[in-house]
């Protein structure tokens, strides 16, 4: 559990870095941005090492809250609300591409 919750805030740092992109202009099209999402997705689910989930989650959630002071909880809220319907599809992303790395070990794990 606590690996997949940490998989989530990553994805969750990801849209908002991506977002930034997209509103300062870095990322032109939606299409980018998507494809984006799912590589950064793929990685995610490939559970890389921890030191880089943290860097990819912290780095862009504060860099976002910063620059457009979304610092009241009333406003977090309302940002965490709006970006809701985003995180069910990347978490369902998320979802698809994990077997893809897990079946290999489950099976050799039952030959042993």
């Amino acid at each position: 559990m606590e690996k997949t919750l940490a998989d989530l805030l990553i994805i969750c740092g990801t849209i908002i870095a991506i977002i930034n992109g997209m509103l300062k202009g870095y990322i032109s099209t939606g299409a980018s941005a998507a494809v984006i999402l799912t590589v950064c997705i793929f990685f995610v689910a490939a559970r890389r090492h921890l030191m880089v989930r943290l860097i990819t989650t912290g780095i862009p959630v504060y860099v976002f809250c910063r620059q457009y002071g979304i610092t009241r909880p009333k406003e977090i809220v309302e940002f965490v609300m709006a970006l809701l319907p985003l995180l069910i599809v990347a978490l369902g992303l998320y979802i698809m591409f994990k077997p893809l790395f897990f079946k290999k070990n489950r099976q050799d794990q039952k030959n042993s």
